[in-house]
């Protein structure tokens, strides 16, 4: 499945918040009347949820997607589970009053400082969740797994370098990096051991902020995917089909596995906001509510056998690559509306769209990521290509100014800024760049000449949603 995100469970409606306009026609007198009821009324409220509810908060799931069976056996780790609070309304008189907290600058480029030191509340796109090691040359020879011959630093590291150590994982950990939870505040593991057949999977979360870590165990062969927007609870996909999971291992939705008139259905992609699920049919896809209710089916581009995502390119539109045939050659470009509107390519037929791995925006421009033809495509050919108004595709040459041979690909967008690693496939001193297109300037984040080593995985803040 490629690309799964999943739906959290709520999505807190907006503030309503009570300001001059929704008093306007009302006499002064009255007016500072009703504010001091309203307060009273705040006060009151508040009183008589503290007094009834001394308990942790929990994930509050509709009784009618919760199933009683348990997916799997919940195992505690060093501490108790790191489920992040629910967000929980404010008063009107606390909306009128609360202010935003001050922002802190940036550490600096090569700079670095502890977890306790990271200004959460402005963590967002631009930031990076890396895994670093200070050997140049990495060993991922075995079935996927990393072999680790020293300690890896797990860092935060921000939009311009500065970096922030969470924690350091020893040699032979196991563990690989997979995911970052969408409130920036988690991280999401999966234990990897090489050459070995286990009978179960194992996700492993860590929280950034505490350094606490707990564990799901499920059985047989399974992939972990955070819930949309925030990551308040998992998505578990088996070959017999998905199932939504609490952060403590409890089963809260299995999803249909076909639909009348439909069929067979598999794997997800959640929109940003978790609101729907986009899942594959033998004929297209069929769009899904949160709770696994059908919304409406989508065809594929005509003339197209099967598609792959990358990111949504807007709200409601999935940037795709599709295939005429069986095999993956003559890919084309599509934006696929989730309304039911028809898909339309994204470049004309006389463009050359050539093999690429990923499209992106920045700012008002398009990127490919794609091969440049004089070498290898996974560790030495892959570039960056700026989309120019012909149709026609430019190589940045990218790959050659990192002053390495080895591809780059696509980490996030964030404004006017693009984020890119070196391959980290290929084994040897990968690093964290970003680029300006209006400036064409280049600049290390990690590795190479800022702090050595290499990068065994980077994970950008939601980075399959659209850039912003």
């Amino acid at each position: 499945m490629d690309s799964t995100v999943t739906s959290d469970l709520m999505t807190p409606e907006a503030d309503q918040p009570i300001g001059p306009g929704h008093a306007r026609g009302l006499a002064p007198g009255l007016v500072v009347a009703l504010v001091g009821i309203l307060a009273a009324v705040a006060v009151a409220a508040t009183a008589i949820r503290t007094s009834g509810n001394n308990s942790a908060p929990k994930l509050d799931t509709p009784a009618s997607q919760v199933s009683t069976s348990a997916a799997g056996t919940s195992t505690a780790g060093p501490s108790a589970p790191s489920v992040p609070p629910t967000p929980r309304k404010t008063s009107p008189q606390s909306s009128i009053t609360a202010t935003p907290p001050a922002r802190v600058p940036l550490l600096g480029n090569g700079k670095q400082a502890g977890r306790s030191e990271i200004p959460w509340s402005q963590v967002g796109p631009g930031w990076t969740l890396a895994l670093w090691t200070p050997s140049t040359t990495i060993d991922k020879n075995a079935q996927g797994a990393v072999l680790r011959n020293s300690p890896e630093s797990l860092l935060v590291v921000n939009p311009v370098g500065g970096r922030y150590l969470i924690t350091t994982l020893p040699v032979g950990h196991h563990l690989q990096l997979e995911e970052w939870s969408g409130d920036g505040r988690r991280a999401r593991f999966t234990l990897t051991i090489p050459n070995a057949n286990l009978p179960t999977t194992t996700h492993v979360e860590l929280n950034l902020e505490t350094g606490a870590r707990h564990e799901i165990t499920v059985s047989g062969s399974a992939n972990f995917s955070y819930t949309r927007p925030l990551g308040l609870a998992l998505l578990v996909s088996r070959v017999s089909g998905l199932e939504r999971v609490g952060l403590d291992g409890s089963r809260q939705l299995v999803y249909p596995t076909s639909y009348p008139g439909i069929g067979k259905v598999s794997g997800g992609y959640y929109s940003p906001d978790g609101s729907q699920l986009v899942r594959n049919t033998d004929h297209g896809w069929v769009l899904t509510r949160n709770d696994g209710t059908v919304v409406r089916t989508l065809s594929r581009p005509t003339g197209m056998a099967h598609c792959r995502n990358h990111r949504w390119w807007t709200a409601t539109t999935i940037l795709m690559t599709c295939y005429p045939g069986s095999t993956n050659d003559h890919p084309k470009v599509w934006l696929v509306p989730i309304t039911g509107a028809a898909a339309t390519p994204l470049l004309g037929p006389e463009a050359d769209q050539g093999e690429f791995l990923d499209v992106i925006r920045v700012g008002s421009q398009t990127f490919f990521e794609r091969s440049d033809l004089s070498g290898g495509f996974h560790c030495d050919g892959t570039d960056v290509f700026a989309l120019l108004p012909d149709g026609r595709t430019r190589s940045l040459n990218l790959r050659k100014r990192t002053g390495t041979s080895q591809g780059v690909h696509f980490l996030q967008a964030n404004g006017q800024t693009l984020y890119l690693t070196t391959n980290l496939r290929c084994g040897q001193n990968q690093r964290i760049v970003s680029y300006d297109p209006r400036t064409d300037a280049l600049s290390t984040l990690l590795g190479g000449p800022v702090k050595g080593g290499s990068i065994i995985a980077a994970l950008g803040y939601r980075a399959t949603d659209p850039p912003r």
